[in-house]
């Protein structure tokens, strides 16, 4: 189905069906382009789109106030949690020394 230009409302196609069943004989149904819908924003600020699956990150692009671009992005890298060890070893190989003692950085920072 062709793609219509930004800010063209999307059109219903009318189909009849082939073979009428039962209380439908010469009814026919509105096929609705499954690319093409308006979303609701809830209360918590959340949109619920079929093509997103849970776990995926975007990344939003506000055009303007009535325009929003999302853009799939990797998700975040976790943190490495490190031993008590390998925190020590890190801070003993670190270039920052204090160079005033544990008292007198308390009462600089409290003061």
């Amino acid at each position: 189905m062709p793609q219509k230009p930004a800010g063209e409302a999307p059109s219903l196609h009318f189909t009849e069906r082939t073979a009428p069943k039962g209380l439908e004989h010469g009814a026919a149904e509105w096929e609705i382009p499954s690319d093409m819908y308006a979303v609701k924003v809830d209360k918590g600020q959340r949109l619920r789109l079929t093509v997103l699956r849970p776990g995926d990150y975007y990344e939003p692009e506000i055009l303007n106030p009535d325009q929003i671009t999302l853009r799939r992005v990797p998700p975040p890298r976790r943190p490495v949690k490190l031993t008590k060890a390998q925190a020590l070893e890190a801070i003993g190989k670190s270039s920052l020394r204090f160079t005033q003692s544990w008292d007198q950085l308390k009462e600089e920072t409290r003061a």
